[in-house]
């Protein structure tokens, strides 16, 4: 398991505490994300509120890589994917299907809806390094962008299964960095080391 604490105002205190788990083969299967409701930078108040997002993972699929097939957040089914020899196409509810628009880097350029309309304030751009161009990564329709791989929209880190990116610092972040704060994390001036080497992208 791998803790995340999300101190966005810089005061010390963080607001969000993020917990990921992971298989026996080192994919994450689950997300808990712990909301501070009292402001005391703890998460063990009964005025803290959780929520899991529970990963459904297939292993075994044409693109070659385990891909998620469905997120389910307590309990609920929020998100299913339709997979080919990459992930086509998201569902978000029973009548909402968004198909990806790709480039040939497998980068996520825009959604359309099941009748081939693109839709509203979806399209997307980045830089060499997967950096978003012109659009909130936030707010955006999906999470699977940058090389159609899926995105945390809370710490801003690119899941690639075996460690995490920063785009805007092109180095892979390994899980144990994940520990750090997302202040601390864009403050730092010295290159990522773990294992005795540098890893780049």
């Amino acid at each position: 398991m791998s803790t995340v604490t999300l101190d966005s105002d810089g005061n010390g205190l963080p607001e969000t505490q993020l917990e990921y788990e992971y298989d026996d083969s080192g994919i994450r299967v689950a997300q808990t994300k712990t909301v501070d409701g009292n402001g005391d930078g703890d998460f063990v108040d009964p005025e803290d509120t959780a929520e899991r997002t529970d990963y459904l993972v297939d292993h075994q699929n044409r693109t070659g890589y385990p891909q998620v097939l469905e997120e389910r957040v307590d309990g609920q089914l929020t998100k299913s994917y339709l997979l080919g020899l990459d992930v086509l196409a998201q569902a978000l509810a029973l009548n909402e299907l968004h198909y990806l628009l790709t480039d040939g880097h497998g980068s996520t350029r825009g959604l359309v809806d099941a009748t081939g309309q693109p839709l509203t304030g979806q399209i997307y751009r980045y830089d060499a390094y997967g950096v978003p161009l012109g659009f909130d990564p936030s707010t955006a329709a999906t999470t699977l962008l940058y090389s159609g791989e899926q995105l945390d929209q809370l710490t801003g880190l690119q899941y690639l299964r075996a460690r995490y990116y920063d785009g805007h610092r092109p180095l892979h972040a390994a899980r144990s960095l994940l520990r750090r704060t997302a202040s601390a994390r864009h403050s730092a001036q010295v290159p990522l080391r773990w294992g005795g080497s540098l890893k780049q992208y």
